[in-house]
């Protein structure tokens, strides 16, 4: 994974730019072998802005383009093509500084996708809290709340509980790290579009040649 940052103004805004590219399986229910597995890159850039609305409150605003594509010479499944998708998400929150270690904020989120050899399009939204802190030995932050997903091509609803907690300790040289995501998403990117994803954590995102939510 590879990720770059330009600080357009310091502390107020700034452009985000990041490659991930992981080797994913097309079918669970095979073995894991090389004629099972395809590259997955997904690509994403896009501006935060932070508004300072007094000495301990924020206002974050931000927005993402997505770029997923499947590597055509590794497709040994019929429609894993349709795969391929852009998405774009946008997001507003609010961010309070309990201490100089500790912030609690509310997020909102949206987003929506469609995948280049299918009609098929969704939309997800998500509302959430996270309490964050971050201390000079390694972090951990705790999300909380309920995300929405919309097939376009079904109409249906599907809403459910999101729950995101991450941890990482840097001690003695040695570093250990958790992380554990529940959300709604769909096939096309599945966890790979979230934040926590990193080189430390890598999701196994399969069956991805059967478009839906997941």
């Amino acid at each position: 994974r590879a990720d770059l940052t330009w600080h357009m103004l310091p502390g107020r805004l700034q452009w985000d730019l990041s490659h991930d590219r992981s080797e994913q399986l097309q079918d669970s229910r095979s073995p894991d072998i090389r004629n099972n597995k395809q590259l997955r890159d997904i690509i994403s850039t896009g501006p935060t802005f932070r508004a300072r609305m007094g000495p301990v409150d924020s206002l974050v605003l931000s927005g993402r383009f997505y770029d997923v594509s499947y590597d055509d010479s590794d497709r040994t499944t019929t429609g894993a093509g349709q795969s391929d998708n852009q998405r774009l998400q946008g997001g507003v929150g609010w961010q309070h500084m309990l201490s100089s270690t500790d912030t609690l904020s509310l997020n909102y989120e949206y987003m929506e996708s469609e995948f280049d050899d299918s009609s098929e399009e969704f939309t997800f939204q998500r509302l959430f809290a996270t309490y964050a802190v971050r201390l000079a030995s390694g972090a951990y932050s705790i999300s909380l709340g309920a995300n929405e997903s919309e097939r376009d091509s079904l109409g249906s609803d599907s809403t459910g509980f999101l729950a995101q907690v991450a941890w990482n300790l840097a001690t003695a040289g040695h570093r250990f790290s958790l992380t554990a995501i529940n959300e709604l998403t769909d096939s096309g990117i599945g966890l790979g579009g979230n934040s926590l994803v990193s080189g430390d954590f890598r999701p196994t995102d399969n069956n991805f040649d059967v478009i839906d939510m997941v």
